[in-house]
């Protein structure tokens, strides 16, 4: 009897104990920042290549149908990079995105070839405990 008491005692100590624990499957704010502009700054500098496997590289399974040539020729190359030319650099507005950690969304000020006030949105997904890429969308703010 006097051992049931004792492991009793000692399994409300590790459930008690476990939850005060730090949880370890999410990234810290700081590190979730680092990774995805680490996917943004080289998501950009194939665009301004006009790389479009190398834009691509870092969408979401899911949007597969849009990774293509096509895709990037007919709204980047034809439209984003007619219009705004090349980005020449970029600035995190952390008071505008989303940290959360399924779905992030980045938003940035940049300047561009042709303007120099660009928001950039880009949005990402969690996808197998690796994020992706969902959407990118650069608009000229108007003044």
């Amino acid at each position: 009897m006097k051992n049931i008491g004792v492991k009793l005692f000692l399994l409300i100590i590790l459930i008690v104990g476990s939850s005060c624990l730090p949880s370890f499957g999410q990234p810290s704010e700081d590190y979730l920042i680092r990774s995805l502009d680490l996917l943004v700054d080289k998501t950009l500098t194939a665009y301004n290549r006009n790389d479009y496997i190398g834009f691509h590289e870092f969408y979401a399974k899911k949007m597969d149908l849009i990774t293509q040539k096509r895709h990037f020729d007919t709204r980047f190359a034809d439209i984003y990079q007619t219009e705004l030319g090349l980005v020449f650099a970029k600035k995190l507005l952390l008071e505008k995105s989303n940290l959360d950690y399924d779905y992030p969304v980045l938003v940035y000020q940049a300047i561009f070839e042709k303007f120099e006030d660009v928001v950039i949105t880009v949005n990402f997904k969690n996808q197998n405990d690796n994020y992706r890429i969902t959407r990118i969308r650069f608009d000229r703010v108007q003044t």
